[in-house]
C-alpha cells in the first residue's frame, strides 16, 4: 500500500477548507467595502483542489452566484483536478 494514499483525504479536506474560507473572507470584505479577492484568485483555489469549498461557500453565503461563468469554471476545474487525482492513484 502506498503511504501517500492516507494523506490524500486530509489534503482534499484542507484545500477545500481554504477555498471555503477564502470565499467567506471575500464575502465579508464585499459587505464592508474592503479589499477583495480577484476571480482569478478564486479560480486558483479551485485548481489547487479547493473547488468543493469554493462552490459550497458560494451557495451557502450566496456569494458570486451571479457570476455564472466563474462558477462554471470553478466546477470544471474541480472535476478536472479530482479526475487527474483519481486517475493518478488508479495507475499506482
Amino acid at each position: 500500500m502506498n503511504a501517500a494514499i492516507p494523506a490524500v483525504p486530509a489534503m482534499i479536506l484542507a484545500s477545500s477548507a481554504l477555498g471555503f474560507l477564502a470565499m467567506r473572507i471575500d464575502k465579508i470584505q464585499a459587505a464592508m467595502g474592503g479589499w477583495r479577492l480577484s476571480e482569478r484568485s478564486i479560480l486558483w483555489y479551485s485548481v489547487t483542489g479547493g473547488g468543493p469549498g469554493v462552490l459550497s461557500a458560494a451557495l451557502i453565503y450566496r456569494h458570486k452566484t451571479l457570476h455564472r461563468a466563474l462558477l462554471v469554471q470553478v466546477a470544471l476545474a474541480t472535476v478536472l483536478v479530482y479526475s487527474v487525482v483519481i486517475a493518478g492513484f488508479s495507475i499506482i
